[in-house]
């Protein structure tokens, strides 16, 4: 059941309005604003005023069945998000052609991190491959380590998602030598679930059917709690249904095959979904962007460069303007344009992050560093 509020059309006024925010009221009878995401992620409240951490307010008026504790993280996503979306990032910003080093060897130790995230104090959170571990690194110079989940030292972290609730999703594999064959899960952690997490999904082989994947190239997870994967072996993008171990499709093959009609993919890496549920996806092997509403498996092609760099990593932000990595450079797409255009010059680059000021973050290859 999604966290919901009995006055939000009303209330939608007196919140910012880049996310789906809205109005709810604490046990002290106190406002705050905060989007709508799914009650099964939040903690319930202790004697229907208290929760367990401090960074935690409990509300008392949603549409679950009690009350439960909302971040304060996601009540600032609100205030952060709007204040982005007032003009800070406007489709003409230009950025800097020379870096800062923001945090030094990416692989430290043969951890060989794929991905990270920024928190809304710029702390980086990294996931480890080797380790399968996911560390929050700040202080001065990045250099306080803090453990966030240790998974089974048996799998490898494949895909990393952090939630502005503060909830960490991972996709995450093994080799199954007995029977020779890889196996992949889908992981949860909170605070609740502990370091060691809790299983939403696998542990499944690869395949086609409706409990399979094979791997996961990019994870999303939307404001309600909707659990997306980039099937990028298979050509498809899944949602998963947790608990259940049965995946739907939302686009591309239905048995595993490339293609290229607008109800087609061929390997698929990065995927967005935007507050009215509309899924992006960065669609590589054909070299194109791709949108899909809710409920049709035929897509819109928002721009195809075939002359230009194209790449495998993206970021949406809140105007709806793609940005993604290629080995020319990090390129803008502004929505109505025809093309997009080159913002930064170079040739290693991969995940995108920005900070609450604009400021854009990339792990780049060639110096094993973030920038």
């Amino acid at each position: 059941m999604p966290l919901c509020n009995q006055y939000l059309d009303t209330n939608r006024d007196s919140c910012p309005t880049s996310w789906l925010c809205y109005s709810f009221q604490t046990w002290n009878n106190s406002s705050l604003c905060a989007p709508q995401v799914l009650c099964s992620t939040l903690e319930p409240c202790i004697n229907d005023k208290k929760c367990q951490v401090s960074s935690s307010v409990c509300v008392v008026n949603s549409c679950c069945s009690t009350p439960v504790c909302m971040p304060l993280a996601l009540s600032n996503l609100c205030t952060v998000t709007a204040n982005i979306a007032v003009g800070r990032i406007c489709s003409s910003a230009t950025w800097q052609q020379n870096s800062t080093t923001y945090f030094q060897d990416v692989w430290h130790n043969y951890l060989h991190s794929h991905d990270f995230f920024l928190d809304s104090d710029n702390n980086i959170i990294m996931s480890e491959y080797c380790d399968n571990r996911i560390v929050k690194y700040s202080g001065k110079n990045n250099t306080i380590a803090t453990l966030l989940a240790n998974g089974n030292s048996t799998y490898y972290m494949e895909a990393m998602f952090v939630h502005p609730s503060g909830i960490i999703y991972t996709v995450e594999s093994r080799y199954n030598y007995s029977s020779y064959e890889r196996l992949y899960r889908f992981q949860r952690y909170t605070n609740v679930d502990g370091l060691a997490g809790t299983t939403l999904f696998g542990d499944t082989s690869c395949g086609t059917a409706a409990n399979q994947i094979c791997g996961c190239k990019s994870l999303f997870v939307d404001t309600q709690g909707g659990i997306y994967c980039s099937d990028s072996q298979n050509h498809r993008i899944v949602k998963i249904i947790p608990y259940t171990s049965t995946i739907i499709i939302i686009a591309g093959a239905t048995n595993g095959s490339m293609g290229y009609g607008t109800n087609e993919l061929y390997y698929p890496s990065s995927i967005f979904v935007d507050q009215s549920g509309n899924l992006i996806v960065l669609d590589s092997g054909n070299s194109r962007l791709l949108k899909f509403s809710p409920g049709n498996r035929n897509g819109t092609i928002l721009f195809s460069p075939y002359s230009y760099s194209w790449g495998s990593y993206m970021y949406v932000d809140a105007f709806g303007i793609v940005y993604y990595t290629s080995y020319s450079g990090i390129y803008r797409w502004v929505p109505g344009a025809t093309y997009p255009t080159m913002i930064i010059g170079g040739s290693s680059f991969s995940t995108l992050r920005f900070d609450v000021y604009g400021n854009l973050y990339t792990i780049d290859n060639s110096k094993n560093t973030i920038e």
